[in-house]
C-alpha cells in the first residue's frame, strides 16, 4: 500500500456508546497500524467511551457527532475540556412530526443524516473509510456521496430475524441496500454471518470478506500462571471456576446459566460462576440469582481491563448466547490460554469452536443441556485438558492478530488499487 509519501489518511467510524466485541476488534486494528504510513481520524458519538479503549491521550484526532445534532469535536473535547458543555438537545423537533407515521419519519431522518455525513466527511479528505457498523448506516451512503475512494463496512451484528414485525421495516431495508451498495468491500467475522446477509440483501458473495476476529497471543497465551493467579485472586486451587466474559445483555443468555446453576451445584458443591461485563441487565441478574437461591456461588466483576488474569483461572469458559452473536471473542481468548468452552450452537460460533474437540456446544436456551455440558467437563479432567489443547492449538492456527491485521490491510490495498 503505496502513496508516495503521503500517509494514507484513513477514517473509522463507531456508532456504539458503549464497549463491545466489536469495539474491542476495532480497536486492535487502530492501535497495530503502522502511524508512519497511516493518518487516522476517529469518528464517534459524545457519549463513547475512548479513553477506556485508547488511553487519556490517543494519536489520532476524534471527530464527536451525534444524532439530530451539528456537533462536532476534536481530541480536546474527549480528554474532557468541554464535556460539560455538550448536551444532546432534541427539544427542537415540533410535535407534528409525531402525526407522521413512523416509517416516514425514519426515512426522513437517514436522509437527513447521510447529507449531514456527507458534508462532515468531505471536510477530511480520506482515502478510506470503515464503519464498524455495517447495516442500515447513513454513513456509508454519506463517505461514497462524499466521494472517498475506498469505503468499507464491518457487519458485527447479525440481521434482525422479527424486523418484519416492527414499524419501518421497508425503510430499514431500503437503507441497507442503500449502504451495502454504497461500499467496496463488507467484512464479516463467519461464513454465517455473511450468508445471513447475502440472503436478507440479496447481494453477491463477493461483497464480503470473512475475517476471522484475532487475539494477541503475546497477551492470552497458556503459560499464564493459574496457581499464581489463583492465589493472588484469593481463589482456593480446588474450587471450579465457570466464567462467562460477555457483557450484561439479554442476547448473551446469562439467566440460562444462572438457571443451570443448581442443577450444577447437585453434583459440585465448591464452584463458582464469574459474570465478568458490565450491562443493564445486572440487577435483573442478581435478583435471578436470589430467586434460584445461588448467589452465594455468583461473583458479578465489572468491566475489566485484566481478562486474560481471570480467564486464566476458568475451569471451563462458557457463551450461552441465544441471539445476534457473530463470533464469540471471550471463547478464542478462553481457547488460547487452554481452556475448554461452553457455548450455544447457532450462527458464527460453531466455526469458532469444534464441538467435542475444543469444547462443547448445546441449543441455545437449553438450560439442561447447558448444565450437563458443563458438568462433563468438569467431572473429567483428561477430557478438559484435551479439550484445551486442542483449543490452544486452533486459534494458533486460525485467529491471530497477526492474521486478521493482515487480512484487512490486504483488503484496503486490494480497493484502493482497484
Amino acid at each position: 500500500m503505496n502513496k508516495g509519501d503521503k500517509k494514507i489518511r484513513i477514517g473509522y467510524h463507531v456508532n456504539a456508546t458503549g464497549i463491545g466485541g466489536s469495539d474491542l476488534y476495532l480497536s486492535q486494528i487502530v492501535k497495530n497500524l503502522d502511524r508512519e504510513k497511516f493518518e487516522i481520524i476517529f469518528f464517534c458519538k459524545k457519549e463513547y467511551p475512548v479513553q477506556e479503549l485508547y488511553g487519556a491521550n490517543p494519536d489520532f484526532k476524534i471527530i464527536w457527532f451525534n444524532d439530530g445534532d451539528n456537533l462536532e469535536r476534536s481530541n480536546e473535547a474527549a480528554t474532557g475540556k468541554h464535556g460539560s458543555n455538550y448536551r444532546s438537545d432534541h427539544s427542537s423537533r415540533y410535535n407534528w412530526k409525531k402525526l407522521i407515521p413512523q416509517g416516514i419519519r425514519l426515512g426522513l431522518g437517514l436522509m437527513k443524516d447521510v447529507e449531514k455525513y456527507m458534508r462532515l466527511l468531505g471536510k477530511y479528505e480520506l482515502d478510506i473509510f470503515h464503519s464498524n457498523d455495517g447495516g442500515p448506516e447513513p454513513m456509508l451512503v454519506a463517505a461514497r456521496k462524499a466521494g472517498i475512494p475506498a469505503v468499507v463496512a464491518s457487519y458485527c451484528v447479525l440481521p434482525d430475524p422479527d424486523s418484519h414485525k416492527r414499524a419501518g421495516d421497508s425503510v430499514r431495508r431500503f437503507f441497507e441496500k442503500r449502504a451495502v451498495q454504497s461500499i467496496d468491500r463488507a467484512i464479516v467475522k463467519t461464513k454465517a454471518t455473511r450468508d445471513m446477509w447475502i440472503n436478507r440483501l440479496g447481494v453477491p458473495s463477493e461483497k464480503f470478506k470473512i475475517i476471522y476476529n484475532g487475539i494477541n497471543p503475546d497477551r492470552f497465551n497458556s503459560q499464564q500462571n493459574k496457581v499464581e493467579n489463583r492465589r493472588s485472586l484469593n481463589i482456593d486451587m480446588h474450587t471450579k471456576i465457570v466464567g462467562v466474559t460477555a457483557r450484561l445483555h439479554p442476547m448473551k443468555g446469562h439467566r440460562y446459566l444462572i438457571e443451570a446453576i443448581p442443577i450444577i451445584t447437585q453434583r459440585i458443591k465448591d464452584i463458582q460462576f464469574w459474570f465478568v461485563g458490565d450491562g443493564d441487565l445486572k440487577n435483573d441478574l442478581i435478583a435471578l440469582t436470589k430467586k434460584f437461591h445461588v448467589e452465594k456461588h455468583v461473583r458479578f466483576l465489572g468491566y475489566r481491563t485484566d481478562i486474560d488474569k481471570l480467564t486464566s483461572v476458568y475451569d471451563v469458559a462458557v457463551l450461552p448466547s441465544v441471539t445476534y452473536e457473530t463470533f464469540g471473542s471471550s471463547l478464542i481468548e478462553a481457547m488460547s490460554l487452554g481452556i475448554p468452552v461452553v457455548a450455544s450452537d447457532f450462527s458464527g460460533i460453531p466455526e469458532v469452536v469444534e464441538d467435542g474437540e475444543t469444547g462443547l456446544l448445546v441449543p441455545p436456551g437449553d438450560v439442561q443441556a447447558l448444565a450437563d455440558a458443563i458438568l462433563d467437563i468438569l467431572l473429567d479432567n483428561n477430557k478438559s485438558l484435551r479439550m484445551g489443547e486442542a483449543g490452544r492449538i486452533r486459534v494458533k492456527q486460525l485467529f491471530t492478530q497477526e492474521r486478521m491485521l493482515k487480512e484487512t490491510l490486504d483488503l484496503y490495498a486490494e480497493i484502493l488499487h482497484d
